[in-house]
């Protein structure tokens, strides 16, 4: 199972039992079985990318934060498939994201990276 996919799981559990959920009253909200939606909360199974934002919309919250633990955000993944983007606003962000991951210098509405002061 993939980080992605544990994190995914791990969100949906938590977020359902906020709401007082089970999984038989969540899988009746996705349209999906009840075995499906254990299968998804263990990894086994995933969600179409309809189904992770129906599930957004049901918890009102944005579909990435679907994919962050508060330990682990996968920034790359979330904005593959978040479709509220246009295919150029991808590009753009996946292109600063690879110039953060590089460290390379920002666009000038980025502050500069943070160097601490050297003794």
């Amino acid at each position: 199972m993939t980080k992605t996919a544990q994190i995914l799981a791990r969100r949906i559990k938590e977020l359902r039992g906020q709401k007082g959920l089970t999984q038989k009253d969540l899988a009746r909200i996705l349209g999906i079985t009840v075995v499906h939606m254990g299968n998804v909360e263990i990894g086994k199974r995933s969600l179409s990318d309809k189904m992770r934002e129906r599930l957004a919309e049901f918890f009102d919250i944005p579909l990435a934060s679907l994919y962050d633990d508060g330990n682990y955000f996968d920034a790359e993944f979330a904005i593959k498939a978040d479709r509220s983007l246009t295919p150029e606003e991808k590009k753009h962000l996946l292109e600063e994201l690879k110039k953060i991951k590089e460290g390379k210098n920002l666009g000038s509405d980025f502050p500069p990276p943070f160097e601490p002061p050297t003794f």
